[in-house]
């Protein structure tokens, strides 16, 4: 995340790092990467000559349970016009869905029923920016932040009835 430091107490020499999610973000990160199989919490790591072996984080446990989508009626025009403001404005952190969303930002393919009431106070009101979520309401018009709603159920909806058919087998 930042750069090392080194100093020393008593004579001996220490490097410490900070490490974790956070800085330069990756957002495509490699399947197989670290940070895709353990907690990336921020933390600061110190390090010194013939010292511990360092622990790993905690496992990271990915949720696979995508909740019921919301009942409504689509509209092809408007999916597609939420597809294109998602490719623009959201795919840079949240990047795809599913088994090939590799990174801590949410899969915005598994919003629960909370988070989908709270959709347009989220992208116009700023409800989550103490969470480092952007208010989008200088860029984005109510219609807009539907359309992008809507792409983003209509993606859930496929997601959740492949599962449940997976399940019934």
């Amino acid at each position: 995340m930042a750069a090392p430091i080194s100093y020393e107490i008593d004579g001996e020499q220490y490097v410490a790092v900070m490490a974790g999610f956070g800085g330069a973000i990756v957002v495509f990160p490699d399947e197989n990467a670290a940070l895709n199989k353990y907690k990336n919490a921020g933390r600061i790591i110190s390090f010194k000559l013939n010292g511990t072996q360092t622990p790993l984080p905690p496992k990271k446990i990915r949720n696979t349970v995508i909740p019921a989508p919301p009942e409504i009626i689509f509209s092809k025009e408007m999916i597609m016009k939420g597809e294109k403001i998602y490719q623009t404005l959201c795919f840079a952190c949240h990047y795809t869905f599913g088994e090939r969303h590799f990174n801590d930002f949410p899969d915005l393919s598994m919003l629960t029923k909370p988070t989908h009431e709270s959709f347009n106070d989220i992208l116009l009101k700023g409800k989550l920016s103490y969470y480092g979520m952007a208010n989008f309401s200088d860029v984005l018009k109510q219609e807009e932040a539907e359309a992008v709603h809507q792409y983003l159920i209509s993606v859930q909806k496929e997601r959740f009835e492949k599962s449940r058919k997976r399940n019934k087998k």
